[in-house]
């Protein structure tokens, strides 16, 4: 399955060991995440800017995003497509990269309910679909289990984390 994860979601992920960082996980592990090189730049900012990653950690994060993800170019749309015209990027993205799935936690996108044949879901929607088939909380608590305090809270040691595991697949 072809997903697309909008730029607050990516944020969440790397913020704190949560709901948006399980579905990540899920997704860059089960399917391919397709993104819009912009989206990455936005994320590398917004990372370095609010939540206070270093810039080589933010740097390191859009890498390893960028190393098993389909990029693509969004299809341009009218602004009249929704409420929000920045959100039209998004929904490009996916069209774009022939996504099945948009996730978001955008209240103007996740109100539009599906574009073309696309759902745009929650991430708590996107964990519940995605749950059954691949394993679901169980492997959750136990990741969380095993990986311990310090890596809950610090967004760097997650990175240092991901590094390892990109080394380990080769």
């Amino acid at each position: 399955m072809r997903v697309v994860l909008d730029t607050n979601v990516l944020v969440a992920a790397h913020a704190t060991v949560g709901l948006c960082h399980e579905v990540l996980v899920s997704v860059t592990k089960h399917h391919e995440l397709v993104f819009f090189t912009g989206m990455l730049t936005e994320l590398e900012r917004v990372l370095r800017e609010k939540v206070k990653m270093t810039p080589a950690n933010a740097r390191e994060v859009v890498d390893l995003l960028s190393v098993d993800s389909i990029p693509v170019e969004p299809e341009v749309l009218p602004p009249s497509v929704c409420r929000d015209p920045d959100d039209c990027v998004v929904l490009g993205t996916a069209l774009a990269g022939r996504a099945d799935l948009i996730v978001s936690g955008d209240e103007d996108l996740l109100t539009i309910g599906s574009f073309r044949g696309i759902p745009i879901i929650s991430p708590r929607g996107c964990f519940e679909r995605l749950r059954p088939s691949r394993g679901g909380a169980g492997q959750v608590a136990e990741r969380r289990r095993t990986w311990g305090s310090g890596v809950r809270r610090n967004p760097n040691a997650r990175v240092r984390e991901r590094r390892r595991r990109a080394k380990r697949r080769g």
